[in-house]
C-alpha cells in the first residue's frame, strides 16, 4: 500500500512484511535528528537507494526510529537500528543519493 498523508505533519505507513499500519511523524524537528529530512533520496551503507518516509517507534518498541523504503525491495518499509546510541544515519554511512552519485562520478 502506497505511503498516505494524513495531515501536514505526519504520514500513514503499511509495512509490507506484515501489514502493519501506523503513522510517520514527517516534520524536520524529528527527521533532522537523523540527519535526514521527509522524502529525501538516499543511500545505505551497502548501496542500497531509499526514500526517507518520517519518525515513529520501531514495530518492536517505543523507540523512536527514522523510517525509509527501499527502492530495490519492492517498496519495502525498513529502519535502520532501534539503538538510541546510533540515531544520526549520517555516522551510520546513509547519504543523501546526489552526493552519493557525485562521489561515484568523481572516481570515474
Amino acid at each position: 500500500m502506497a505511503p498516505r498523508n494524513v495531515e501536514n505533519t505526519t504520514l500513514e505507513v503499511t509495512t509490507t512484511c506484515y501489514q502493519h499500519t501506523f503513522l510517520v511523524d514527517i516534520t524536520d524537528a524529528k527527521c533532522l535528528k537523523y540527519g535526514f529530512r521527509h522524502g529525501d533520496r538516499a543511500v545505505d551503507r551497502d548501496g542500497y537507494k531509499l526514500t526517507i518516509m518520517g519518525v515513529a517507534p520501531a514495530a518492536s518498541g517505543r523507540i523512536d526510529v527514522l523510517w525509509y523504503q527501499l527502492d530495490d525491495r519492492g517498496g519495502m518499509v525498513s529502519f535502520w537500528s532501534s539503538n538510541p546510541q546510533k540515531t544520526n544515519l549520517r555516522e551510520q554511512g546513509f547519504r543523501l543519493l546526489s552526493e552519493a552519485e557525485a562521489e561515484a562520478n568523481k572516481t570515474k
